[in-house]
């Protein structure tokens, strides 16, 4: 005997149990992707602070070392600062050395009330190799074969020998120079009085 069934639902209802069917399946669904996506997010964010949290120790570990890099640089900053003032301080010096000695040669003449005059002077360098370099070589380094030797020769006239003696005693009493010598005085005649032409030699 066969049985049969009427389904006695209307159209509608079915549709509508159908739809909440779906509508459960892909809540449960979504449901699922939320919870998994929310963990790995939560995953993601521990990494990335695990990640800061190591980063912020290396940095404070490092600090010191930086600490000395900035040292060092503000260092190396001023040194060559300072090496640049000394440079450009040792060359406006060397620049000054004429006027300087210029001055002193001055200062000896007006000593002197008239008995010296000086007609010219001339500033030399040159290079010599030292008398110890010269007896044992071995002993020294190769910079020591040379020196620069600084001559200032001085061109004037005297009313006599004495003026002329008077006049290196007083650059020898300066202690600017090591070494005074006379080269020569030369007796002349200048507006018909006799005078001497002399020519001195410093050394330092």
């Amino acid at each position: 005997m066969n049985k049969r069934y009427s389904n006695l639902l209307t159209w509608r209802f079915r549709q509508y149990m159908l739809i909440r069917r779906r509508l459960r399946q892909w809540a449960v669904v979504w449901t699922v992707v939320a919870v998994i996506s929310l963990s790995w997010w939560q995953i993601r964010v521990h990494g990335v602070e695990a990640a800061e949290k190591r980063v912020a120790l290396m940095e404070t570990r490092h600090h010191p070392l930086k600490q000395m890099q900035l040292e060092n640089k503000h260092l190396r900053d001023q040194l060559t600062k300072m090496n640049s003032h000394e440079s450009l301080l040792a060359r406006l010096d060397d620049e000054q050395v004429p006027y300087r000695l210029l001055a002193l040669i001055s200062l000896q003449v007006a000593e002197r009330s008239g008995s010296v005059r000086i007609e010219s002077f001339q500033l030399t360098q040159s290079e010599s190799v030292t008398d110890s370099a010269i007896s044992e070589p071995e002993k020294h380094d190769p910079g020591d074969f040379e020196r620069t030797q600084t001559q200032l020769v001085v061109r004037g006239i005297a009313t006599d020998n004495m003026a002329i003696s008077l006049f290196v005693a007083g650059l020898r009493d300066t202690d600017v120079f090591e070494s005074i010598e006379l080269k020569s005085s030369l007796a002349e005649r200048v507006d018909n009085q006799r005078t001497q032409s002399f020519i001195i030699v410093c050394g330092y």
